[in-house]
């Protein structure tokens, strides 16, 4: 049974990762989307794509992707 004090650990996950930055209109791909070897892959790696963009979009974009990943800056 757990309780209120117990510490609930979160594994990283890009797949996670890309999926949330998707609901924040944020396009990454995760490893499993480029990944050659699909049994090696370690669910850790993102690609983000910017060719195209104005630097203020890219910068806004990495904003949101900071934002999602709770880091402080």
């Amino acid at each position: 049974m757990k309780h209120s004090t117990d510490i609930i650990q979160v594994i990283p996950s890009a797949e996670r990762l890309a999926n949330k930055c998707q609901a924040l209109g944020i396009y990454i791909q995760h490893e499993k989307q480029f990944c050659f070897d699909k049994n090696n892959d370690r669910d850790g790696f993102i690609r983000l794509g910017f060719a195209g963009m104005n630097e203020n979009k890219f910068a806004e974009g990495i904003e949101l992707l900071v934002n999602s990943l709770n880091i402080k800056h």
